[in-house]
């Protein structure tokens, strides 16, 4: 089935208000297991799409975020997705 199709936006359960627990900026990007590409979201469709560069994944600041959209993208497409972290 692949990647691409609508992805449905969850609410954090987090408040927005609550501080980083952290002082250092992380980013995670998810890649294609099946594909070693990275996945990012088309900004017209909003769908999940393979892209080739890491520059034009989809980012994520929190290692937690980027494991809860992996598991839902997992649960909708039958691939989890690796969650991977950029270096600075």
């Amino acid at each position: 089935m692949g990647f691409a199709g609508l992805y449905v936006s969850y609410r954090s359960k987090r408040a927005l208000s609550q501080p980083m627990l952290t002082k250092y900026a992380e980013r995670f990007v998810l890649r294609s297991c099946s594909q070693g590409l990275y996945l990012g979201v088309n900004a017209s469709s909003s769908q999940i799409e393979v892209r080739d560069s890491v520059e034009d994944a989809w980012v994520f600041h929190t290692h937690e975020g980027a494991v809860t959209h992996a598991r839902w993208i997992g649960e909708v497409h039958g691939e989890t997705p690796d969650v991977v972290k950029l270096t600075v």
